[in-house]
């Protein structure tokens, strides 16, 4: 009986443990948004914000693309060890409080650059 109750919360502590911590690990590096400026080429744009999720032809060869991306929330090794630390102590618990603190962390932000013919940012507008 009691071998069955170790078994049952190795394996619960098992499998609950870890997402916090891969969460602390795997965020998104926060874009350096100085880059993204009127004059900026395209390219340069897209290294820092990644591939737009919305693009629309305007005439004379302009076009308006749309980015998402997320601030604030870089991976952190500090957070995860404390993470896995707590895990430990707590046998695993502690991902009921820290795995919703993860994925609370961070913003998303959305902005709208305008190219002009050749691929220079003409206008930049957060719309979220």
């Amino acid at each position: 009986m009691i071998g069955t109750r170790i078994l049952a919360v190795t394996l619960t502590t098992t499998l609950l443990a870890g997402c916090s911590v891969g969460m602390a690990l795997s965020g998104n590096e926060t874009p350096d948004l100085s880059v993204v400026k009127i004059g900026a080429i395209r390219d340069d744009v897209e290294v820092q914000l990644g591939h737009p999720y919305k693009v629309s032809d305007l005439p004379d060869g302009v076009q308006e693309a749309a980015y998402k991306f997320d601030v604030g929330n870089d991976p952190d090794g500090l957070r995860a060890i404390g993470h896995g630390a707590l895990d430990v102590a707590s046998l695993g618990l502690w991902e009921i409080i820290g795995t919703p603190i993860e994925a609370s962390i961070g913003t998303e932000r959305e902005v709208t650059v305008t190219y002009d013919e050749y691929r220079m940012v003409t206008k930049i507008e957060q719309t979220k």
